[in-house]
């Protein structure tokens, strides 16, 4: 089932409509807080639904060198799936024959928090200070 997400600023105050419904009124330093926890979230479950493409991926740029990280360093299995395939897949050791070692420093890219420090409960976003619609707005 798809839902319409809307978000809408007026007078300093940012909300948020799911189907039409206002789900929250918040200020721009908690809607920034939520909108980190939420870019967070997204990038773990990725990694989750995309691991193949992510394990040979970060594989290729073993292989090169680059010093570069895809894969959270919060998943060490993942990235050890990884070092397996820039060893020895096939592919990768024909078209790259040579490897570069593995540089010391890899920069993981869009994780920004440790998946523990990320989940926002009811109760948290509570103590943030949202202020919650009542069930019956209709407001959009």
């Amino acid at each position: 089932m798809s839902h319409t997400v809307n978000i809408r600023e007026e007078g300093g105050v940012i909300m948020m409509f799911l189907d039409g419904k206002l789900l929250f009124r918040t200020n721009y330093q908690e809607a920034q807080q939520i909108a980190n926890g939420l870019a967070a979230v997204a990038k773990i479950v990725e990694e989750r639904v995309n691991q193949e493409r992510l394990v040979l991926d970060q594989a290729l740029l073993m292989r090169t060198g680059a010093p570069i990280g895809l894969i959270s360093p919060y998943n060490p299995a993942l990235m050890k799936k990884a070092r397996i395939e820039a060893a020895w897949n096939s592919d990768l050791r024909r078209y790259i024959p040579s490897p570069v070692s593995e540089p010391k420093d890899v920069y993981a890219l869009g994780l920004q928090h440790a998946p523990k420090d990320i989940g926002m409960r009811v109760r948290d976003v509570a103590a943030l200070g949202l202020q919650h619609a009542p069930k019956e707005s209709q407001d959009e």
